[in-house]
């Protein structure tokens, strides 16, 4: 298993990409929305996927939403809030556009950003475990 925030696996023409920061419930950092915009890069560019399953690594949380940790930087000034949106935004226009099924595997948390992410998705998938607090995606 990886120590990276979010990772990519394949098996076969099923690849799953997997938020890993269990303690933090996945909250998702600067450098995490921007490593879901890559990854799905990635993917599109690879014929042999032909599904993209977007999980948490436990079943404690899919995601929290966006790290409040990092709120006083990423809104620092006007400029740096815009360039943390257009990150953000990447990435849900990055799954929301992928030409290939999505799914999203719901289990534990989906909180704020993170709900707008399984949104983003063409299936949603919540098992028993599942919260939700959604908000709004501006651009899925």
């Amino acid at each position: 298993m990886t120590q990276e925030p979010v990772y990519l696996t394949m098996d076969g023409a099923i690849a799953q990409l997997i938020l890993n920061r269990p303690d933090k419930r996945n909250a998702l950092t600067r450098a995490m929305w921007a490593a879901i915009a890559e990854h799905a890069a990635a993917i599109a560019g690879n014929p042999e996927v032909k599904v993209l399953v977007l999980r948490g690594a436990t079943p404690a949380a899919f995601a929290a939403g966006a790290d409040i940790a990092e709120f006083e930087e990423v809104f620092a000034s006007s400029e740096k809030a815009h360039a943390y949106q257009e990150i953000v935004h990447a990435a849900y226009d990055a799954i929301a556009h992928l030409a290939k099924p999505t799914i999203a595997m719901l289990r534990g948390v989906c909180f704020g950003g993170g709900c707008a992410l399984a949104l983003c998705c063409d299936l949603r998938y919540a098992d028993e475990t599942a919260t939700f607090c959604p908000r709004r995606p501006r651009r899925c």
